[in-house]
């Protein structure tokens, strides 16, 4: 495939990341001194630190399911936005943090202009990734890639098949710790997501089964697609025109202008309000005067209030004790009314009992309840022993003795008659408590009025003191304000027409996307009859590729690198599977990077950007690596061909590397170093906690 300089311009660049916090922001910058994307941009410092979360979040802002989920991110960040240079248009995508999101909002804009509110987000769903309408749509148009299709079964004609995400192909653009050095480079242990990571690889090199249908199906979506977007595009321009006859040139004249005016007027009326606290200082005793009179008047208001709610509170408890007063009187009149108690009919069905109900074999010849000895069958004893029962007071019946003893059938009118001598004194007791209260009220209300009468004479004293020296300004603050209120609602008026320009230009955008990824696909059409076996030629173009790759690393004992046909890595006629750690390391970097340029140089569908974490895991001076890796040579060759790529064929891509101690000849590419001390900002990624933890193998893939 030939490359031209509009293919090139084709992906997607990670200028910025930042986290919106409930303290304070999180910002990552990957942009250089002009402002555009840095070739290679280096995260360094120890671990724990957050490294590896920042690409964490990359990936979620651009459509990953997850987002890193330790505590300090959980506790601190609210909201995830990473703004992406998408072929060549600057874009923001936003999306909240803590429970993962299901809609992205999209801003056609800078990462200033989402945070100052002047440009307006479209919300785009994140399932199901074939809408047209959805994140991953969204990504993929810009890449040429939208609308395309992956088969469960490849080789049968029938199988179903799933519309190609952002998230399949970030499998190329991002290289995680755990991934780096594992044994599922290719996710062997996942049957069908490995299927779909070697679609996803054809995808992106254009070789891929059953293309001229697909392309037909593509071709023909995209110009109904088209057709709709012109239309829309056709309605929101008539829509603007009516609702805004001025130009966007014009509007940003006049915005200038007016936020001039308003700067102008804010000042003004600082220096006018400055001025009248000036000219009013000579009033400060008056107005200390009139402060203490208001807390005078506060501290009365709150007495008062708290002793009229003791009274409301303790009203309710009186009402009960004086009805405990009443039902003991009742009882005590009730046990010299109706004792002794003598039952002559049956309660149960009526009928005349042959005698007086007695006692027998020391229970109650009616009901067969055992009743204690020397007692009678009478209410007065009935009600003793019930009180026992309940757990009556009997202290004051029988002088003091224990609750619960128990008593003779004598002293059981005694009982009644001391828990009304007790209920009698405690209402005797609260009754004098709340008219002592109520006594307070009285004095405490004519405190209050004395308080207020006084905070109001120190008001007027004051208005009459400040009246005079305040009133020239008076009305030129009002007029500043009024000016400044006017000035506020033509910005606004001329924000909201800019918004409408900036939604036009967002649609005008997508239909050019969609014109140049039909020309793209049209020419695709055409060509493919004069395509032979590309599939074969384009793995031998990558395996040769990843034999330089691993050369230019310094691969100890380099020989017959390959790349078979099922994309996965060999060296030496051994599976990467089988090679040491820091073998597996080495090989996974260069089997990504090797699909990275390729695809880069040849304009494929390749995002343009790649992220890797830990490049010197199991290799370089690391404790744990084999020894023939353990060579900072081989450190120092990661790195130089990184640059040189980048410098060279490269030009114009983009590499996030995260290493913990990159080397030094590298520091002028460090984007942010962490240091995991306190006393040597920035700590980590979440700078205000006191730990940050990585990810280390912990994160599920996508």
């Amino acid at each position: 495939m030939s490359t031209n300089v509009e293919e090139q311009q084709r992906g997607i660049r990670i200028l910025r990341l930042h986290l919106q916090g409930t303290t304070k922001p999180y910002d990552v910058d990957f942009r250089g001194s002009n402002g555009e994307h840095r070739p290679l941009a280096l995260i360094a410092g120890p671990v724990s630190t957050g490294k590896s979360s920042i690409l964490e979040f990359v990936r979620y802002g651009l459509g990953g399911r997850r987002h890193p989920e330790h505590e300090e991110v959980l506790a601190q960040v609210s909201a995830c936005l990473v703004e992406i240079d998408l072929s060549g248009e600057t874009h923001v995508v936003k999306r909240t943090v803590g429970r993962p999101s299901t809609v992205a909002s999209v801003y056609a804009g800078s990462l200033e202009q989402v945070l100052e509110g002047s440009v307006v987000g479209v919300n785009r769903p994140l399932e199901p990734a074939g809408d047209s309408e959805s994140l991953s749509s969204f990504v993929l148009s810009g890449l040429g890639l939208e609308g395309v299709s992956l088969k469960e079964a490849p080789t049968q004609e029938e199988s179903a098949a799933d519309p190609l995400s952002i998230r399949d192909l970030l499998w190329l653009a991002y290289m995680p710790n755990e991934r780096l050095d594992d044994k599922n480079l290719l996710f062997e242990s996942s049957h069908m997501k490995s299927i779909k990571l070697r679609q996803v690889i054809d995808v992106v090199f254009n070789v891929h089964d059953h293309r001229r249908a697909e392309l037909a199906d593509r071709i023909s979506t995209m110009e109904a697609d088209s057709a709709r977007r012109r239309s829309d595009l056709a309605s929101a321009t008539m829509f603007v025109e009516e609702q805004e006859p001025r130009s966007e040139g014009h509007l940003q004249v006049e915005l200038g202008l007016v936020e001039d005016e308003l700067a102008e007027a804010v000042s003004q009326v600082g220096q006018v309000e400055a001025t009248i606290r000036k000219a009013t200082s000579f009033a400060s005793g008056i107005r200390n005067r009139h402060r203490r009179a208001a807390q005078n008047a506060s501290v009365a208001a709150s007495e008062l209030r708290d002793k009229r709610t003791l009274v409301q509170r303790l009203s309710p408890l009186r009402a009960q004790y004086s009805e405990d007063l009443r039902k003991l009187t009742m009882l005590v009149d009730a046990h010299s009314l109706f004792d002794p108690l003598h039952v002559t009919v049956c309660p149960s069905c009526f009928s005349s009992l042959a005698g007086v109900v007695r006692i027998v074999d020391a229970a109650c010849g009616l009901c067969g309840t055992e009743i204690p000895d020397g007692e009678d069958l009478n209410l007065g004893n009935a009600a003793a022993r019930k009180l026992r029962e309940l757990g009556a007071d009997l202290e004051l019946a029988n002088g003091g003795g224990p609750s619960g003893a128990s008593v003779p059938s004598s002293t059981a009118s005694d009982i009644v008659s001391a828990h009304l001598r007790s209920t009698r004194a405690r209402l005797n007791e609260l009754s004098d408590y709340i008219e002592s209260v109520e006594g307070q009220l009285e004095d405490l209300e004519r405190r209050h009025a004395v308080a207020v009468a006084a905070e109001a004479s120190a008001e007027r004293d004051l208005d009459e003191a400040t009246t005079e020296s305040v009133s020239p300004f008076l009305s030129h603050r009002d007029e500043l304000r009024r000016l400044q209120h006017e000035a506020q609602e033509r910005a606004d008026e001329i924000h909201r027409g800019l918004r409408l320009y900036a939604g036009l230009r967002e649609r005008q955008a997508r239909v050019g996307r969609i014109d140049t990824n039909l020309r793209a696909l049209r020419e695709q059409l055409r060509g493919l009859d004069e395509l032979g076996n590309e599939k074969a030629s384009m793995i031998g173009v990558v395996s040769d590729r990843f034999g330089t790759i691993l050369a230019d690393f310094g691969y100890p004992k380099l020989d017959r690198p390959l790349i078979n046909g099922r994309w996965s890595p060999l060296v030496r006629e051994t599976s990467y599977q089988a090679v040491s750690s820091g073998a597996r390391t080495l090989l996974s970097m260069a089997w990504i990077l090797a699909i990275f340029e390729v695809a880069f140089e040849r304009g494929d569908g390749h995002p343009g950007f790649l992220m890797l974490d830990s490049p010197q895991k199991n290799i370089g001076g690391s404790g744990d690596s084999d020894d023939e890796f353990a060579d900072a040579a081989i450190v120092d060759g990661v790195y130089r061909h990184l640059e040189g790529w980048l410098a060279a064929a490269g030009e114009g891509a983009q590499i996030l590397v995260v290493d913990n101690d990159p080397p030094a000849w590298v520091d002028d590419n460090v984007v942010v170093r962490f240091s995991r001390d306190a006393a040597n900002p920035p700590y980590g990624l979440i700078d205000n906690e006191v730990m940050v933890h990585e990810t280390d193998g912990a994160a599920e893939m996508d």
